[in-house]
């Protein structure tokens, strides 16, 4: 699924309105609002939780012109600023307007369509709610992305950031970065033993087995 880079907003007014506003509209289409941004970057924010539910924001080429009987997001300038607004029908108009932005002259730039990232899977619980018991492994760090990783006895996990010592912890990984999910990998042997690919190779801080993981994911 393609997932474009975020626009740059006018100034410190209109993110703030949008944030609120994106936030809004998702609750609106899923019966659910997100919880709220805990970075900066709102969509980067939103699109890492709806991911987690098996949920996307495909972006839509030529938002303006879109028509299409169901629901959609749009990104609208007006005032000066950037709003969020649920589109809705063919042709498409406004059904959820939290700032009125569509009421004068606004004008659509952007647009998503929220579509499952998997078609297999469910979106309430896409992995299940079942959490297993096993054991853990394989510790390993790195203090820089794409250095060596080195197995390690026990390691210090820091709330929020990582296990002490390794690259992402650090900020350092080659996949650091704002939003959720940044602070450590973890891996099942089993995978690992089927694939015939070494621990330090796969790159990740945890090895496990007899632990399903993806049900703890956004847990």
């Amino acid at each position: 699924m393609s997932i474009p880079g975020t626009t740059p907003w006018a100034c410190s007014r209109s993110v703030s309105a949008f944030d609120s506003e994106l936030r809004a509209c998702l609750g609106e289409i899923l019966g659910q609002t997100p919880p709220a941004p805990d970075s900066g970057d709102a969509l980067h924010f939103f699109k890492q939780w709806l991911a987690e539910r098996n949920l996307g924001l495909v972006p839509i080429a030529g938002a303006a012109e879109f028509s299409w009987p169901g629901r959609w997001l749009a990104r609208v300038r007006a005032d000066g600023g950037d709003h969020a607004v649920v589109m809705f029908g063919a042709p498409s108009g406004a059904l959820f307007d939290p700032a009125g932005a569509l009421s004068g002259a606004g004008v659509i730039e952007e647009g998503w369509l929220l579509a499952p990232i998997d078609a297999k899977l469910p979106v309430d619980e896409p992995y299940g709610d079942e959490v297993s018991s096993g054991s853990v492994l394989g510790l390993l760090v790195a203090p820089e992305a794409e250095a060596p990783l080195v197995a390690v006895e026990s390691v210090t996990a820091i709330a929020g950031r990582g296990l002490e010592g390794d690259r992402y912890e650090a900020g350092r990984g080659t996949f650091s970065g704002p939003g959720r999910g940044y602070e450590l990998t973890l891996i099942e042997t089993e995978v690992l033993d089927e694939l015939e690919l070494p621990w330090d190779q796969a790159r990740r801080n945890v090895v496990t087995r007899g632990v399903a993981l993806n049900p703890l994911v956004g847990g």
